[in-house]
């Protein structure tokens, strides 16, 4: 099993993450955009979000796009629940939920119906939710509204 971990800590100084001797099979990606990042995402088995600090990341839609399921300390709007495995609120830093996120993700592993039943439904959502009309019409109503 290989682990890719996209993108860069958003702060630096005390208490941020410094990667040391990471396991062989753990690659840093750093920022990824475009094509690139969309067949990363496409071919991943998982979306493994380990914040405890997020609403709904832009990364859930990516991957839900490509129909990739989400395992999460996170389930905004039930986001995670219906398309992956929320693994529960920890408070801290999340360190003493690991077994739990390791659960979930083992869980998905083993189970390729449901991985791919949750990935296909949740592709199928955000598809139907998340499209460039809708977010015009959205942001259009909103724009409306301030102009009162």
């Amino acid at each position: 099993m290989e682990f890719v971990i996209f993108g860069r800590p958003h702060f630096s100084g005390p208490g941020s993450w410094h990667p040391t001797r990471l396991p062989a099979n753990v690659s840093l990606f750093g920022h990824l955009d475009g094509e690139a990042k969309r067949r990363m995402i496409g071919s991943a088995w998982m979306l493994a979000n380990t914040s405890i600090h997020e609403s709904l990341p832009v990364s859930f839609l990516e991957a839900l796009h490509c129909g990739t399921p989400i395992v999460s300390y996170q389930d905004p709007e039930s986001v995670t629940s219906r398309f992956g495995a929320y693994v529960g609120s920890w408070e801290g830093s999340g360190l003493d939920a690991l077994d739990t996120f390791a659960d979930a993700v083992q869980q998905l592993l083993d189970d390729e119906d449901v991985r791919l039943g949750l990935g296909a439904a949740g592709r199928d959502w955000v598809r139907a939710n998340h499209t460039p009309e809708r977010f015009l019409a959205e942001f259009g109503a909103l724009a409306g509204a301030l102009d009162r």
